[in-house]
């Protein structure tokens, strides 16, 4: 079995060109983020320091957790 891979991603998950395509099919960003990166959310940084009862450390705005 060989596997080939095209694209030039950053080495996280994300395929591109799959993105693209999800993309010109209509798919909204966060559907395709979800897609991608299941079982995470994304939030602004206000809501997760409200949020925040922990000592978390904060994340960036619109941050995948």
């Amino acid at each position: 079995m060989i596997l080939e891979g095209a694209g030039q991603g950053h080495g996280i998950g994300l395929c591109q060109r799959g993105a693209k395509a999800m993309a010109e099919d209509g798919s909204s960003f966060q559907q395709i983020l979800s897609h991608y990166f299941p079982n995470t959310a994304l939030i602004l940084l206000a809501e997760h320091a409200a949020s925040n009862t922990t000592n978390e450390q904060p994340l960036p705005p619109y941050s995948l957790r």
